[in-house]
């Protein structure tokens, strides 16, 4: 792939889009930030990425992202399936909306690549290891949101308008991540109710199960799409393993209760690897053990 140096990543100052300015500006890339600042911090994004405060619901806040920009990492979302039950039209404005303004704004620049953060929730409550070919199954308006913003870049894709990749990304932890309130991920939630001696709180019996990603094997997936010549592909981001909430929970705490599980949560979440290593040569790095090893030793949740 030819060398390109200006990137834009949309939700920047977020949890994973900070890691990935970071990563990005390491490897000597010019890095633009583009974020609303809802959920993310300023004080997360990198002394030396541009900073433009904006939404993606904007056209005007696109175009003027997407302007001299090589490649586009498309992270900004309205990113819960919890709180989308209960404000689907923002979820929608967010997710599908924001994504096509991104689109235009990135054709009518001619960008020459988007990476589109996709979301493991699509698999809904499939039961088997899952896989990119797998039909969805939307159990919350997040996920159906996440898969028509998918939707949206592999269209553009196909008629070539823009080349397109979708990294479908499974539970994704680490530094930053979300502790508290509706928007929190729950190893940030367990380590900070740890953290504070309070007890760690399961939704339903805790027999769910989920593959837990850590960011810095997210970051390696990113970058190794990004120096790729592969166009209209999807790509599960996860550890291919799954894990009980229940059992989680055990390794970080014994003090543990019990309450009412969630609606729009499933029951199961599992990547399946094999396309991911096969074509980019990618494989993750840091098991569940050692990630919440490095996270409480460290102190950095």
């Amino acid at each position: 792939m030819k060398k390109y140096k200006n990137i834009l990543v949309t939700g920047g100052a977020g949890f994973i889009g900070s890691h990935l300015v970071n990563f990005l500006i390491l490897k000597k890339f010019n890095v633009t930030v583009l974020d609303n600042f809802s959920l993310g911090e300023k004080k997360w994004i990198n002394k030396n990425a541009k900073i433009i405060e904006g939404d993606i619901v904007n056209i005007k806040d696109c175009k003027k992202a997407c302007k001299n920009i090589d490649i586009i990492f498309h992270f900004a979302a309205m990113s819960r399936a919890g709180p989308s039950l209960e404000n689907m039209s923002f979820c929608i404005q967010q997710n599908v909306i924001g994504t096509e303004n991104i689109l235009k704004a990135a054709h009518f620049y001619k960008v020459k690549k988007l990476i589109y953060a996709g979301s493991a929730t699509f698999y809904g409550n499939n039961t088997k290891i899952q896989k990119e070919n797998y039909p969805g199954e939307f159990i919350n308006p997040y996920s159906l949101t996440k898969y028509l913003g998918e939707q949206l870049c592999l269209y553009y894709s196909k008629k070539k308008l823009l080349s397109c990749n979708i990294l479908r990304f499974f539970n994704v932890y680490g530094p930053r991540q979300p502790l508290k309130g509706q928007y929190a991920l729950v190893i940030g939630v367990f380590l900070y109710r740890m953290k504070k001696n309070l007890p760690l709180i399961i939704h339903g019996k805790g027999f769910q199960k989920r593959d837990f990603i850590y960011v810095n094997d997210v970051l390696n997936a990113c970058f190794k799409i990004l120096n790729s010549n592969i166009s209209s592909n999807i790509f599960n981001v996860g550890s291919g393993k799954s894990i009980s909430i229940l059992d989680l929970a055990k390794k970080i705490s014994k003090n543990i209760k019990f309450s009412n599980r969630r609606k729009g949560d499933s029951d199961f979440s599992q990547a399946n690897i094999g396309k991911i290593k096969k074509y980019l040569n990618w494989s993750p790095q840091i098991n569940i053990d050692q990630g919440l090893n490095m996270l409480i030793n460290k102190k950095i949740i």
